[in-house]
């Protein structure tokens, strides 16, 4: 089985592409962890893992109009090495289903778990995304 699932936040603003005239979109999720050790004040510390993301078709064109930096969502996506031009591999992302959690930058939602405002549009499915 090859599933990966992320809940995070757009990094930065998602970026366009073209490849054989069908819409793609790369982005940056933004995920944390705690790690068990506490600040000076006795707050929980986190660690920040930041991860490359691509989506194709309908997926990219939904996060293209909807997503911005800060958006908080879920993705389910799949993990593959791809060769690149120059014959070295890279270790690549593809979203298959996301579903935006809130718009809201961080700070304005009370809880990544309750309070998290669910908005209403729908998940959004692309399974024959390949990646480039």
């Amino acid at each position: 089985m090859n599933q990966l699932f992320l809940i995070g936040r757009v990094y930065r603003e998602p970026k366009r592409y073209e490849k054989e005239g069908r819409a793609s979109a790369m982005f940056t999720v933004a995920t944390s962890e705690k790690t068990g050790e506490k600040d000076e004040l006795g707050k929980d510390k986190y660690k920040t893992s930041y991860v490359g993301v691509s989506a194709f078709g309908h997926a990219a064109n939904h996060i293209l109009k909807h997503w911005k930096e800060g958006a908080e969502f879920y993705i389910e996506a799949t993990v593959a090495d791809y060769k690149k031009a120059d014959g070295t591999y890279k270790t690549g992302v593809t979203a298959k289903r996301i579903e935006i959690l809130s718009t809201e930058p961080r700070g304005k939602v009370s809880s990544p778990v309750s309070g998290t405002k669910k908005l209403e549009k729908p998940a959004v499915d692309d399974l024959d995304g390949i990646p480039f």
